[in-house]
């Protein structure tokens, strides 16, 4: 039996005890319980990737109903959360949906049979088939980076938020060399799994906080945060270092090409200086990176 690991987030100790009394006569699920009573404690716990679900009064001794609401909307996007009331209304109940929660209990309805386990699991089902949808919408299937639309989703909204923190980011277009000889010579199932070793080689040498898209084929690129022209020169220097070895197959690099945003740019002017910078190393000899 999986057990099911939930933070609670109730400051009304009678509460306490009729939530645990119910989670432990569940004869399906087992769950693991930590009860905390502030928001800002929830704050510190979110994402430590120790809870499963997450069930929240919306009172709190530090947070107000409103500001429950919004904090939960704003803060806990990685975590299915449900929402544990005194009040049984539509209108909370659609603000509830509206930000992020799973569902909505209402307290007078705790001791029902195993309607709180049932909840509980139910909306951590629903969220994990969520996250495999949203993942199959915004990720390549071959290579398992982020897809062009959602690569460019991701691009815009950095550029406006650069026009208020004043942040420097970079962008570097890249493919793999001679990659037609490689499906030529070795077919494209060796094509393919080279694709996947690069991508692979790469993410594993960039930041958590970095994006790799697939733009089509071999052609690839990569978001820098917090990243000016200088760094991102290092970072490209480092990953053409890295090689791809498939058995049997020559090993082949990356060439890579980038540019640091300024203001004004669109995300496809961002993206044509990259790819500028990217022609003249494949022109000059491959193998190699530039920033523009």
């Amino acid at each position: 039996m999986d057990v099911i690991r939930v933070l609670i987030l109730e400051d009304d100790r009678y509460i306490q005890e009729v939530v645990r009394a119910q989670l432990e006569k569940s004869k399906i699920w087992k769950f693991q319980m930590t009860f905390i009573e502030y928001m800002e404690e929830a704050l510190k716990l979110k994402d430590t990737g120790l809870f499963d679900i997450f069930l929240a009064d919306l009172e709190l001794p530090d947070s107000t109903k409103d500001s429950t609401l919004r904090i939960l909307k704003n803060e806990f996007r990685q975590i299915p959360f449900v929402i544990l009331t005194g009040h049984d209304d539509d209108s909370l109940l659609l603000q509830s949906l509206e930000a992020g929660a799973s569902d909505y209990l209402s307290k007078e309805y705790l001791s029902q049979g195993a309607l709180l386990s049932r909840t509980l699991f139910n909306a951590l089902e629903h969220w994990k088939i969520l996250q495999e949808l949203e993942y199959t919408a915004t990720h390549d299937t071959l290579t398992g980076a982020v897809n062009k639309s959602h690569f460019m989703k991701i691009l815009k909204g950095k550029i406006e938020m650069a026009a208020y923190d004043d942040k420097p980011f970079c962008l570097a277009m890249c493919d793999l060399d001679d990659f037609r000889n490689i499906n030529n010579s070795y077919g494209h199932m060796t094509g393919d799994r080279a694709l996947i070793l690069f991508v692979e080689t790469v993410m594993e040498r960039i930041r958590t906080k970095d994006t790799m898209g697939r733009f089509g084929g071999d052609e690839f690129c990569l978001i820098f945060p917090d990243t000016e022209k200088e760094k991102c020169r290092r970072y490209l220097n480092k990953l053409t270092s890295l090689k791809i070895e498939l058995p049997g197959m020559i090993p082949v690099k990356g060439s890579y090409g980038g540019a640091q945003f300024h203001k004004g740019m669109s995300a496809e002017e961002l993206i044509i200086t990259a790819d500028k910078a990217l022609y003249q190393v494949k022109s000059e000899g491959k193998g190699f990176s530039r920033v523009l």
